[in-house]
């Protein structure tokens, strides 16, 4: 970490937003076999040392879906479960201890939904609670788990409006306690759900909302109302069909559609902190790379996972990872001395002006400047408005120049 004072010679800068400048680098971890592996991927989540856990729908030893893990910097995943019957493995979440909590759309005592535990190195599933179709609501999707272990999710149907749930089930507890009802303008149909550090509920439903074709939504913590944050729009009058969501350190959301994206076999989004809009990170292909894309996770680099429905080796589903570059600064005003257009703060960080990033450019103060830099080297300027400092923090490279 360096610490520069500001330039006489220049107006301190100003930090408008983070964005990432450089296109991310797709990679397919694993193509499923329709084997013992399962068929037809759902959702997915990632623990603090880098391995994967997810679902499948279908497939395994017992025919039923499967619980898999891919350890990271593994080619092979391993089935931790086999479902038997048609229960329809849906969400999972793993907690800091490396236990895994999920969901199965059918099944449980009222065979309309369930949810399990399978603790950490146990290959056997515990139920924790059977939906009874009440104000509970009923078939199961996505799950997510706070940091005192209490479980959150949604259910497709049921509630006021039988257009789905937000539920709470706290640790240790064999009681559902239900948080909201979707209305339909809020969303219908929810799939997806995550929390941020402050305890607030984010999610995706596919359909509802303004247009009638999904909502990303928002439950404040302690609140009972759901606020639909963006409707998305049809794509050639089908819905996109929005299914996974996850969130970073920093707030911003990302998220799976089924659908759409350039080639209408799914994408993935982001929707950050200072936007209305999302933006789409990457479009599926329906081929190798796999389609109708429904988990995503993230882990603390900022890298995303998730995981495609069908396509990849033979068809089956895949497991991908979206390895984003660093992030960048966007800075509005006159560059301190030590970042100057034409400078270099790093070997491979420069000022540039966006979209063209790699090109050095002049400007005056009416100027948009970015900081772009490679995937393998971190450079992060960070204003300090109270005392007129900019923080420069640099990583792989570790060097500066002025």
């Amino acid at each position: 970490m360096k610490r520069r004072q500001k330039s006489d010679r220049s107006k301190y800068i100003e930090c408008l937003e983070c964005r990432r400048l450089l296109s991310a680098t797709f990679a397919r971890l694993y193509s499923f076999t329709n084997g013992s592996d399962g068929l037809t991927p759902q959702a997915i989540t990632i623990d603090s040392d880098g391995n994967l856990y997810g679902t499948t729908y279908q497939g395994g030893d017992a025919g039923g879906g499967t619980v898999w893990e891919l350890a990271a910097g593994s080619s092979a995943v391993t089935t931790l479960h086999s479902f038997s019957g048609n229960v329809y493995p849906t969400g999972i979440i793993v907690d800091s201890e490396g236990n895994l909590f999920g969901t199965t759309k059918t099944g449980g005592d009222n065979s309309i939904g369930s949810i399990w535990e399978l603790a950490h190195g146990s290959s056997t599933l515990s139920p924790l609670y059977s939906f009874t179709g009440g104000n509970d609501g009923d078939y199961p999707v996505g799950i997510t788990v706070g940091p005192n272990g209490n479980l959150y999710g949604v259910t497709e149907f049921g509630g006021d409006a039988g257009v789905g749930t937000v539920w709470e089930l706290p640790k240790g507890s064999s009681t559902i306690s239900p948080l909201s009802s979707f209305t339909g303008s809020d969303g219908q149909y929810p799939v997806g759900i995550t929390l941020d550090s402050g305890g607030n509920l984010y999610g995706t439903t596919a359909l509802g909302g303004t247009d009638g074709d999904g909502t990303v939504w928002g439950l404040g913590n302690g609140e009972s109302s759901i606020s639909a944050l963006y409707t998305f729009p049809d794509v050639g009058g089908s819905p996109v069909y929005l299914n996974g969501i996850t969130i970073d350190s920093n707030g911003n959301l990302y998220g799976a559609t089924q659908q759409g994206g350039d080639n209408s076999s799914g994408s993935v989004w982001e929707l950050d902190t200072e936007s209305d809009t999302p933006s789409t990170l990457y479009s599926f292909t329906g081929g190798n790379d796999g389609g109708g894309n429904y988990g995503v996770a993230i882990d603390a680099n900022g890298d995303l996972y998730g995981t495609a429905e069908y396509g990849g080796a033979v068809g089956s589903g895949v497991v991908f990872a979206e390895l984003l570059p660093q992030l960048s600064g966007q800075f509005l005003g006159d560059i301190p001395f030590a970042a100057q257009p034409d400078d270099t703060i790093s070997p491979d960080l420069q000022i540039t002006d966006a979209p063209n990033a790699g090109e050095v450019v002049d400007g005056d103060e009416t100027t948009v400047y970015y900081l772009s830099t490679t995937p393998d080297l971190s450079g992060v300027i960070t204003p300090e408005l109270a005392t007129n400092e900019y923080d420069l923090e640099l990583g792989a490279g570790e060097s500066y120049n002025e």
